[in-house]
């Protein structure tokens, strides 16, 4: 058995070198030499028997010290005995010796097996670019400015553009009640310091002509000019006798009067100047409580009715809170109120804002403590809907935190009817 194996191992042995000696490929590189990283073609090729199978080296192969690129092919040639195969094959080097040998193989297929037959052995030689390394390096500089285009960075843009708006909209729902009370109460302010200073000029003038009826109505159309923007009334288009009926007749009938009786009855009065005194205090006067009304409505949250506020408002009866009307009063006279509550339910596209059942929160309570289960609702499912659900639940939130939404006065003014 032993004598088999050997016999059939000296036979291929045998085989596998007289196929080496039948044929013979070729191996050249297509220049003699190369600088480092520059490309170099190696050409492949052999000529064998027609009942032969040959294979070239592919990408797998290790072309050390040479990298490979790329591979090209040519047709195989015949002739009535033998065939003949080539390959040339890009590659680079970056290694540093002076000549750097290549030597491919082709591979005979016997069967299941095959045999390497090397080609020739070929070099290539390294050119330098330095070629004596001096002592001392001398290194060029060059310091001149050159000036780089910058490429806008639109992704950080529009990132940045997101984040302000997301601030924007934050601070519009949290502040947006405060500041825009603070820009009216500013206007008022340079409204009312605009008419003063006006008025104060023309009293100037009627303490220099008491009786002049034409100078005496052009001061009063200052007055009524300003009393319509702070009372939202058209003072203008109002008679003396109207503007009383207003609800300014115990402050204002002697004044205007008197005014009426020097500008179409021509009765002069020497202090006619006291009279535009007495409306520049009215005017004062109502200056200040617009300004407290400005102010206390920056202190109640505004937000817009949900659709079911109404109806729960209606449906509400003082009784059912155990107060009377005189109990009532009492716990409204010590800072009591009624309030509601907003939770916001969202459902992807679809989001619903809807408002809880009147409460009554007696002085000294705690107004948020009660709507607790409301913000905790609006927190969980609110925020799952686009858009509304974003706008919504702090919206929600936002009242609930600040104690409910007083309803007092409509519920007074319901009963009251």
């Amino acid at each position: 058995m032993g004598k088999g194996i050997s016999l059939g191992i000296l036979f291929s042995f045998i085989f596998s070198v007289n196929h080496a000696q039948e044929i013979s490929p070729y191996g050249k590189f297509l220049k003699d030499s190369v600088m480092v990283g520059e490309e170099v073609q190696y050409s492949l090729s052999v000529k064998y028997p027609l009942d032969w199978h040959v294979i070239f080296p592919d990408s797998t192969y290790n072309y050390e010290p040479f990298e490979f690129y790329t591979k090209s092919y040519f047709p195989t040639r015949i002739d009535s005995t033998h065939a003949y195969d080539s390959a040339v094959y890009t590659l680079s080097t970056f290694e540093i010796d002076l000549v750097q040998k290549l030597q491919l193989p082709i591979y005979l297929l016997n069967g299941n097996d095959s045999t390497t037959i090397l080609a020739s052995p070929d070099s290539v030689f390294l050119r330098e670019l330095v070629t004596v390394l001096p002592d001392s390096l001398k290194f060029r500089e060059n310091l001149a400015f050159q000036a780089v285009n910058y490429a806008f960075n639109y992704p950080y843009f529009m990132i940045g553009l997101g984040l302000v708006a997301l601030i924007g909209l934050g601070t519009f729902f949290i502040f947006g009640n405060s500041i825009r009370t603070k820009i009216k109460l500013y206007r008022m302010r340079k409204a009312y310091e605009k008419f003063s200073l006006e008025f104060d000029r023309g009293i100037i003038k009627i303490k220099q002509s008491e009786t002049n009826a034409q100078l005496i109505e052009e001061i009063l159309v200052i007055w009524k000019s300003y009393m319509e923007k702070i009372e939202d009334r058209p003072f203008t288009k109002y008679t003396s006798k109207e503007i009383l009926k207003v609800g300014f007749e115990e402050q204002l009938k002697n004044v205007l009067q008197t005014i009426d009786r020097s500008i179409y009855g021509a009765i002069g009065d020497e202090v006619m100047h006291k009279n535009f005194e007495a409306l520049e205090d009215f005017t004062f006067e109502r200056y200040k409580i617009a300004c407290n009304q400005a102010k206390s409505s920056q202190n109640e949250p505004q937000i817009k009715a949900s659709r079911n506020e109404e109806k729960e408002i209606q449906s509400t009866a003082i009784t059912q809170f155990g107060l009377d009307t005189n109990e009532l009063y009492e716990e409204l006279k010590k800072g009591g109120r009624f309030v509601i509550y907003y939770y916001t339910i969202s459902i992807l596209i679809m989001t619903f804002r809807r408002s809880s059942k009147v409460k009554f929160i007696r002085s000294g309570e705690n107004g948020i403590k009660q709507g607790l289960v409301y913000s905790l609702i609006s927190f969980l499912l609110g925020w799952w809907g686009i858009p509304w659900g974003l706008i919504y639940t702090p919206r929600s939130l936002y009242i609930n935190f600040r104690g409910g939404k007083n309803v007092t006065d409509q519920l007074i003014n319901k009963v009251t009817n």
